[in-house]
């Protein structure tokens, strides 16, 4: 019996899903599957759920996660900084892991709200490259417990959906 390992691709067959292999500061068009993913779904979308805008929350989650692992891009920077208010943009930065002299930066312009935000992302997305993924951002904003948490997490997904049918086409 022969056994092969390839190593050098730099897709994943085990988890069926993009694998970075560079650094990229550049945005890129990746097309994310939803095939591979579609059981996971199925299983998390029937747990149930003590409160009605917790499980519609996870059931978010659940449809976000199809994009996990997909670069995020200026669209969607754009759709975050028009939910996130003001006070938590800080906090948001931290949980970015974005260095506190870059933050104090794009507060002290005279900027708006939406605007210093999406700086905020798009600094973030130009300081990780193909690690700025979409994963990350879901991670940050759920630990800040936005309020309209569910309204972003729609927005967020009907953004992704619109662009990877861009991407296909």
């Amino acid at each position: 019996m022969l056994i092969t390992f390839n190593y050098i691709s730099s897709y994943c067959e085990q988890y069926q899903r993009p694998v970075p292999t560079q650094r990229s500061t550049s945005y890129e068009n990746i097309h994310c599957t939803e095939d591979p993913y579609q059981e996971i779904v199925e299983e998390d979308d029937h747990q149930p759920s003590g409160n009605a805008e917790d499980g519609e929350v996870e059931s978010l989650q659940s449809q976000v996660v199809l994009y996990e692992y997909c670069v995020t891009t200026p669209a969607l920077h754009q759709c975050i900084a028009e939910h996130l208010v003001d006070e938590k943009r800080d906090e948001f930065g931290k949980l970015l892991k974005v260095p506190k002299n870059l933050r104090l930066q794009i507060e002290t312009r005279d900027d708006n709200v939406i605007d210093k935000t999406a700086k905020l992302l798009d600094l973030w997305h130009e300081r990780n490259g193909r690690n700025a993924t979409v994963g990350v951002l879901v991670d940050a904003l759920l630990k800040l417990h936005l309020e309209e948490s569910t309204l972003l997490l729609t927005d967020m997904l009907e953004m992704l959906r619109i662009d990877d049918a861009q991407s296909e086409a």
